[in-house]
């Protein structure tokens, strides 16, 4: 009888440990690692695209036509930009920015008060860097050097250097997307070849007369882009 009373003794006393030794190990918190308890943070990208509206305005027309000089008021001249940049330093970014303009021209001219527009096509680098305020907006300043092709509507294309600056500020809209505005100057140094072609005592003589054809502008810059 007393070993039957020891042996129960015995299994309930096995028994309340086990089950002490279960709600134990229920009630101790699981560990957790760092990753686990705070939030991954946010992911720097590097490459961004971006797509920009540039309005010209206030602009000047300079040319030289036979050595005649003239600077004329520009017409307002709407393009577009497609810049591509990657950032080689914390917030110093380099890439290419081409921009195409239409309605290149001045106001008026000493020939007609309605000239032909031309087309502009701005083949440029952009070195751009930017300074975070905030975790969405930072400021940024522009370089962009390059060359320009100037289309008339008939004639000789205008070539030549191109320079352009500006300043903007940038605003993240979601974990891709920014919008951009900013505006600055783009002088260009654009020039001709024109061949006269005279006859003189039944020869013919060819010239090569040197045509200045340059615009300078303020620009605007509303831009919408993409971070990969």
């Amino acid at each position: 009888m007393r070993k039957s009373i020891m042996q129960l003794g015995f299994v309930a006393l096995s028994l309340v440990a086990t089950a002490s030794v279960a709600r134990a190990q229920d009630a101790t918190p699981v560990a957790t690692t760092p990753a686990a308890t705070s939030a991954e943070p946010k992911p720097h990208r590097k490459l961004q695209v971006a797509v920009s509206f540039l309005p010209m305005s206030l602009g000047t027309f300079n040319s030289a036509y036979g050595g005649m000089k003239m600077e004329l008021d520009a017409a307002f001249a709407p393009g577009g930009q497609l810049a591509v940049g990657y950032e080689v330093a914390p917030g110093l970014s380099i890439g290419i920015a081409p921009q195409y303009l239409i309605n290149v021209k001045p106001k008026e001219d000493p020939i007609t008060t309605n000239p032909a527009a031309s087309t502009e096509i701005d083949a440029m680098v952009r070195v751009a860097y930017a300074y975070s305020l905030v975790d969405t907006i930072a400021v940024y300043v522009e370089a962009l050097p390059g060359y320009s092709l100037i289309q008339p509507k008939t004639g000789d294309v205008a070539k030549g250097p191109v320079f352009a600056f500006g300043v903007g500020v940038i605003m993240d809209l979601w974990d891709h997307w920014f919008v951009s505005v900013g505006g600055g100057r783009q002088w260009g140094f654009q020039s001709r070849t024109d061949t006269s072609r005279t006859t003189m005592d039944g020869m013919e003589v060819v010239t090569k007369v040197k045509t200045d054809v340059k615009f300078d502008y303020w620009r605007g810059a509303l831009g919408l882009g993409y971070r990969f």
